[in-house]
């Protein structure tokens, strides 16, 4: 026979908490109301079954720790205290809560991750040109060009229809141009034949490794794993977040990879994404969550600029479950749980779940989803277009460069005359 609470009022214990619970403030009565979310249809489903209605208490993102007087604070702290019936808003489970509540029958179980800021293709363009080569070679090159300035400079004293700057130029550049000289001048011809050589194996070696990037392009480094994760930390090229008073504090920083080193807490999840956009100095910022929610969050905030690593062992910190927690001697326990049970069972949470996911996709303006890149050698695609477009416009530039160059330098060259 199905228990009927005949509209007894039970009190409820809430977080806000996206995609399990929205809440919104109702600025006239000064209350928050329910307005979404998949534990909002579990208990809408569970009021209609069981007939009773509800008052909430709103939590305020304080799922609860752990006192030394061995009392709690927080939602956990309610229901010990008899305060509140159960409790919503993607609470977890774990040994001493279970200890202080029990729980109904869970309804979610989700690997716990993280998400970085994605790998960014600007940066990788700002410094296309200067890739081919180590800053120690430029440097030679730039001392190269500058010896050339001087020795041009000293040799105009003694010949004024040589051009030793000019005559490097136009060998750099593989200009089909004849070189005016004086072929007497010795010093003038040891340095055009060192030049012509050493220019031919640089603009050589230049353009391998150029097309070579054009063809390939080589993308950001993804952070994919914990243990990639954990030495970022270490280097202290990356700081982990965490939502402030939940499980996730306590865990990281106890986690046997030092993961937790620096560690920051945010106000919920929206405030860890909000960091890593933020932020674009070194050291980083990664946000620690159950998959699902970071998603959803990543929805919310823009897929492009947030990345979460594939689904997978290497890149799970542990498994989360997610329940419903009940007041120490709940009356209405079995009842409960049998029906949460079967409601998870059949995979209602799961649709409910998907479902919040799918509205808000579909409530966005403008999304735009931005697929992980491949490392592996793929046939041609936009994104060498991409590189190709940028060569054809240095180019561009270049050629103009060059152009108004050669004017100015005609231009000097006949007022010395």
């Amino acid at each position: 026979m199905r228990l009927n609470l005949q509209n007894k009022t039970l009190t409820v214990a809430i977080n806000s908490n996206a995609p399990y619970t929205f809440l919104r403030l109702d600025d006239e009565k000064n209350e928050w109301f329910p307005v979404g979310g998949s534990e909002i249809h579990l208990l809408e489903t569970l009021s209609v079954y069981f007939n009773f209605t509800y008052e909430m208490v709103n939590c305020r993102r304080n799922y609860g720790r752990k006192n030394p007087n061995g009392t709690w604070s927080g939602l956990i702290g309610l229901l010990m205290e008899q305060q509140a019936d159960f409790g919503i808003g993607g609470v977890s489970m774990n040994y001493d809560r279970s200890k202080a509540v029990s729980f109904l029958y869970p309804h979610q179980m989700d690997q716990v991750t993280f998400t970085t800021s994605a790998p960014s293709m600007t940066e990788y363009y700002s410094h296309f040109l200067i890739e081919p080569f180590q800053s120690s070679v430029w440097h030679s090159f730039i001392l190269c060009i500058s010896i050339c300035i001087i020795l041009d400079r000293i040799i105009k004293n003694y010949d004024r229809k040589t051009d030793l700057l000019w005559a490097s130029l136009v060998l750099l550049l593989r200009q089909p141009r004849n070189i005016r000289t004086n072929v007497s001048n010795r010093a003038f011809l040891v340095w055009i034949i060192c030049w012509n050589i050493g220019m031919f194996i640089l603009t050589t070696a230049y353009a391998g490794c150029f097309y070579s990037l054009i063809a390939v392009p080589e993308i950001p480094h993804e952070i994919d794993s914990v243990l990639e994760l954990y030495h970022e930390v270490q280097s202290n090229e990356m700081i982990v977040t965490t939502v402030a008073n939940s499980l996730y504090s306590d865990i990281v920083k106890n986690f046997p990879l030092d993961i937790g080193k620096n560690s920051r807490e945010v106000i919920d999840a929206k405030d860890g994404f909000r960091s890593i956009l933020k932020n674009k100095q070194t050291p980083h910022f990664a946000f620690i969550a159950e998959r699902k929610k970071l998603l959803y969050h990543r929805l919310i905030s823009g897929e492009k600029f947030f990345y979460i690593p594939p689904e997978g062992f290497d890149s799970s910190l542990f498994l989360d479950i997610l329940s419903v927690p009940v007041k120490p001697n709940f009356p209405y326990i079995k009842e409960f749980d049998s029906t949460t049970k079967r409601l998870t069972t059949i995979g209602l949470f799961d649709y409910w779940n998907d479902r919040e996911y799918q509205m808000l996709k579909k409530s966005n303006v403008e999304i735009i989803v931005v697929d992980k890149f491949s490392r592996q050698t793929i046939a041609f695609e936009l994104i060498h277009l991409k590189s190709l477009y940028i060569v054809y416009i240095i180019g561009l530039s270049a050629a103009t460069s060059a152009l108004l160059f050669e004017i100015v330098w005609k231009l000097i060259f006949l007022v010395h005359i």
